[in-house]
């Protein structure tokens, strides 16, 4: 399904798997988004956020799925994506 999508976008898939492309994508972004703000607290460390950080910026920087990322407004805080965008950038 991600294979998929890498190609040819999330309109090819049949309906059932955008529906569970879409839920997998965006608890995937949730958990980066956590990932984000337990570094901040102190409860994650710089190689276990580097390795987040390091997915995080592959998927933000395939352009499918950056496209993708924009319909995430109401699932991430402004300072998130705030932190993605100026971390992230291509």
């Amino acid at each position: 399904m991600f294979s998929e999508f890498r190609n040819t976008g999330i309109a090819d898939l049949e309906q059932t798997e955008r529906q569970q492309f879409s839920l997998i994508y965006d608890s995937l972004w949730s958990i980066y988004e956590s990932a984000y703000f337990a570094r901040g607290y102190g409860t994650l460390g710089e190689s276990e956020w580097t390795r987040f950080r390091t997915m995080m910026c592959r998927q933000y920087e395939d352009s499918r799925a950056q496209n993708y990322w924009r319909n995430l407004d109401m699932l991430l805080s402004e300072e998130f994506k705030a932190y993605v965008v100026s971390n992230c950038a291509n």
